[in-house]
């Protein structure tokens, strides 16, 4: 009986971390044990509450009755536990299955309490990137619109705007990939300065059939930074003439 509960204990904490977007974004982050901990923490919680209902439930004569007339959790149950009564066996099976049930319906009045899931979905994930400040820097360049210039491990060089980030899943998190629209891109020279090649006049169409888009890894990502073209140019210009020799 004991084994019976603490399967869907854990199967249901484990649903509900799944469901509810704050711990969901969190769990690519959780391994081992510790994941195994957080899903029974939960589970227990909504363990705790079922039989409280089951509880006030039982307070009511008519249920406690009806429960004891039921004949379903004797089918379902009485091969692994025989030799109870039939209101010991649809008390058992409302304590297993009265979890899943709150592990559903409690993330969605979670959510709807929150207002806009956009929005809170926005808010709940900016909060759990702040402890990385790339993560956090390519989430803001997303909502925002943000041109920013990525430098890669290969020396190249991209401009654009952020489409898109990773979903975060039960393995990881979203900094797995990032969908760039590319305005520009180069490489940088054996001294680090940049020099544009491609100038990706496509990518400023509004037409979305026209825009192009570039896939890049994020653990490739060596430096990333806000681009002003204006800015860069005046700061190249500067570099070139405090490099270039006065002449006799």
């Amino acid at each position: 009986m004991g084994l019976l509960l603490t399967i869907p204990i854990l199967v249901a904490g484990f649903w509900f971390c799944h469901r509810h977007a704050p711990l969901r974004y969190k769990m690519h982050r959780a391994e081992n044990q510790y994941l195994y901990l957080h899903s029974a923490q939960y589970g227990l919680s909504l363990f705790f509450v079922s039989s409280f209902l089951l509880y006030l439930i039982n307070c009511l004569d008519l249920s406690s009755e009806t429960l004891n007339s039921w004949n379903i959790g004797y089918e379902l149950l009485h091969v692994a536990v025989p030799g109870k009564t039939y209101l010991e066996y649809n008390t058992a099976l409302f304590i297993l299955l009265c979890p899943f049930a709150l592990a559903y319906g409690f993330p969605i009045a979670l959510n709807w309490l929150a207002g806009s899931a956009e929005g809170y979905k926005t808010s709940v994930i900016q909060k759990i990137l702040n402890d990385s400040p790339l993560d956090s820097f390519l989430f803001d360049a997303l909502i925002n619109e943000t041109q920013i210039m990525l430098s890669m491990s290969d020396k190249k060089v991209y401009v654009g705007f952020v489409l898109n980030m990773g979903e975060p899943n039960e393995h990881k998190g979203m900094d797995q990939e990032i969908l760039l629209q590319p305005i520009l891109s180069g490489y940088r020279d054996s001294n680090l300065k940049v020099t544009f090649t491609t100038d990706y006049n496509l990518a400023r169409s509004n037409d979305q059939s026209k825009k192009l888009g570039i896939v890049l890894k994020q653990d490739n990502i060596v430096s990333a930074t806000k681009f002003d073209n204006d800015l860069f140019k005046n700061i190249a210009n500067t570099s070139t003439a405090q490099s270039t020799p006065e002449s006799p």
